[in-house]
């Protein structure tokens, strides 16, 4: 493991937000999954974003995240887990696709991808109810990956993450789905600059908020012990409605935020559909 130098001035680096280098330690850590390595929760100073930072080299850290969900389950067991869960799962990608076509017509969607989507369920289920959409899912996770082809073939599997998407050839996607949320990237703004790029004028993307400032609980509403447990448990960092409107503005219009029921679970969570509105030079992102 290369650890980050914290004895750097800049060790921190820049605001995931802003992207400006004014940020302090708000708190030390007291809880932590084993990719956050004891990393302290950051405050900026210059807009006041709250999150953490792992200490620890970018590759390394996305390298523990494309098996950290899934390490744990021989092939067999993991095959049960998804059968028996596509059993409740199906429910919330129908709630999810009814959500979707309030805004989007989705006889006009050519070519869909659902980024983290695992074993690839939501996208056999978009492709169930609308056969001519070509569904694409984009997930890090060898093991499931492998799962997803068995169960639903019907599925294109792209094996990576989303910082690395323009690696693939595949482009052009009318609609991306990302219920995961923007809080489990390893670099964020890379992230969005990267679907603004793999969608034409007029794409969608749809994306979730299961945490966040203003909506902290569990699944189960229940309350976590500190700021440092929730953004261990949100994997990098909580937005809110301010923060995630003022984030995507420049690229994308949004046109619907919502909170609906994230079935099985009791708490309904924040979700999001902003538009693809125009074509930017692409050296204005930063």
């Amino acid at each position: 493991m290369t650890k980050l130098d914290m004895n750097n001035k800049n060790k921190f680096g820049n605001c995931w937000f802003c992207n400006k280098g004014c940020l302090e330690i708000l708190m030390e850590s007291v809880h932590n999954e084993y990719y956050l390595r004891n990393s302290p929760v950051l405050i900026c100073k210059s807009c006041g974003f709250v999150f953490k930072k792992p200490c620890v080299e970018l590759h390394e850290l996305g390298n523990d995240l494309n098996t950290v969900y899934y390490k744990s389950y021989t092939s067999d067991k993991l095959l049960a887990r998804s059968k028996a869960r596509a059993l409740v799962d199906t429910s919330r990608s129908v709630e999810y696709i009814n959500y979707i076509r309030e805004t989007v017509d989705l006889h006009n969607v050519k070519r869909a991808l659902d980024i983290g989507g695992a074993e690839g369920l939501f996208s056999k289920t978009l492709k169930t109810i609308y056969p001519n959409i070509n569904v694409y899912c984009l997930e890090p996770d060898s093991k499931v990956v492998s799962i997803g082809k068995q169960l639903y073939p019907e599925v294109n599997f792209l094996e990576g993450r989303l910082e690395n998407i323009l690696d693939f050839q595949e482009k052009g996607f009318d609609l991306i789905t990302y219920f995961g949320g923007f809080y489990r990237t390893v670099e964020p703004r890379t992230a969005l600059k990267n679907i603004y790029k793999c969608m034409p004028e007029g794409g969608f993307i749809v994306f979730s908020l299961p945490s966040s400032l203003d909506n902290p609980g569990m699944q189960a509403c229940e309350s976590y012990d500190s700021i440092d447990e929730l953004l261990s448990y949100s994997v990098f960092l909580l937005l809110d409605d301010y923060y995630m409107k003022s984030f995507i503005k420049d690229y994308f219009a949004l046109l619907n935020s919502d909170k609906r029921q994230n079935y099985p679970f009791i708490k309904k969570i924040l979700f999001y559909i902003a538009q693809k509105c125009k074509d930017i030079n692409p050296s204005t992102f930063d």
